[in-house]
């Protein structure tokens, strides 16, 4: 996140340090990065009415709704230019839903990520700086027995290409519960 930080305050100051009047360069693979660890996807066997897709473990049930594979989110023209097709990267926007059935589970914005076609995995959300549709700070927090949290917008930057296969993954920061895989149609 401190990367993504640094990226995004030197876009904001028009590159610290640069001399020339040049558009600083915005580079996605600062924050994307490779994994190598095995991933077992786990859907539930049928999701709730109006959700795409779902998976549940340790009595938490991770919800997914209104997926856009191309989203096209509201940046700055250099960070789009970047973060384009051509580039080989697209954005992903949706929305996720936590209902806890047992203990209590803190839900945040950095624990999710997507792993795409590619093998790589997406953890940072860039845009919520940028665009009001792509994150609900108010709704993140801890929850209990019979609460549910969302849906809560997300947008993540993933490479491949727009059909390729994606994975959420839900990983709580002190949880028994363990990783919630979801496949995305």
């Amino acid at each position: 996140m401190l990367v993504l930080a640094l990226v995004v305050a030197g876009l904001a100051q028009g590159g610290a340090g640069n001399a020339s009047s040049a558009s600083p360069v915005w580079t996605p693979p600062a924050f994307v990065v490779p994994t190598t660890m095995a991933t077992t996807v786990t859907p539930a066997p049928t999701c709730e009415r109006g959700f795409a897709a779902c998976g549940t473990t340790g009595g938490v049930s991770v919800q997914v709704s209104n997926i856009s594979r191309n989203y096209q989110p509201i940046v700055p023209t250099d960070v789009a230019a970047q973060a384009s097709p051509e580039h080989g990267y697209h954005w992903l926007r949706l929305e996720v839903t936590v209902v806890v059935s047992e203990g209590e589970q803190e839900v945040e914005e950095n624990q999710f990520s997507v792993t795409d076609s590619l093998g790589s995995e997406t953890t940072s959300d860039l845009l919520s700086m940028y665009d009001h549709n792509c994150s609900d700070t108010a709704a993140w927090g801890v929850y209990g027995p019979g609460e549910s949290f969302g849906p809560a917008p997300l947008c993540l930057l993933v490479a491949g290409p727009v059909d390729g296969p994606l994975t959420l993954a839900w990983s709580p920061n002190v949880s028994e519960t363990g990783v919630v895989h979801v496949q995305l149609p």
